[in-house]
């Protein structure tokens, strides 16, 4: 989803810096092939970004930057009910060039206590992102407001009070 649908090879290392001779190789990202289209890949991300803005990821937002998400919750099977709910959030950001997803499962919850995935996993999941966005440079979407409104222009317009439709066209 965040990569438009296309399927990469999953990597770990991004690159290797050999310090006696400071070279540095940089592991390429493999993509394999194109799982789902473009269009249903940006469906999917608005539909995250309405989870947080408007649903039960409410608990995810993060001041400055788009999160999108999808909270979960699981109960135990019935031979296995000592073991408890799970709850779960799995969370992206930048919804416009995701840098970071963030999957968050908290297991062993009581049925008789806050079980919710929105309201138990997505908390822990929106601390992350405050701490790994900035981290990773990752421009807020503040400091992009204040650089394009350092390069918008102030223009003064006459006043057009006390005068008919006309004269003010």
């Amino acid at each position: 989803i965040c990569n438009d649908g296309v399927l990469v090879k999953p990597k770990i290392v991004k690159q290797i810096e050999n310090t006696d001779t400071k070279s540095i190789e940089v592991v390429e990202t493999k993509e394999i092939r194109q799982v789902i289209s473009k269009q249903t890949a940006d469906d999917i991300k608005d539909l995250m970004l309405s989870v947080v803005t408007e649903g039960t990821g409410r608990n995810a937002q993060v001041a400055g930057y788009s999160v999108g998400g999808k909270s979960g919750t699981s109960e135990p099977t019935q031979d296995k009910a000592d073991e408890g709910y799970v709850a779960s959030f799995i969370a992206i950001s930048p919804i416009e060039n995701t840098q970071v997803v963030v999957l968050v499962a908290v297991y062993g919850l009581d049925e008789n206590a806050e079980h919710q995935g929105g309201a138990i996993a997505a908390p822990v999941a929106k601390q992350i992102l405050n701490q790994v966005l900035p981290y990773l440079g990752v421009t807020s979407n503040e400091k992009q407001r204040a650089e394009q409104d350092t390069t918008k222009k102030m223009v003064a317009l006459p006043s057009v009070n006390n005068i008919t439709v006309n004269e003010a066209i």
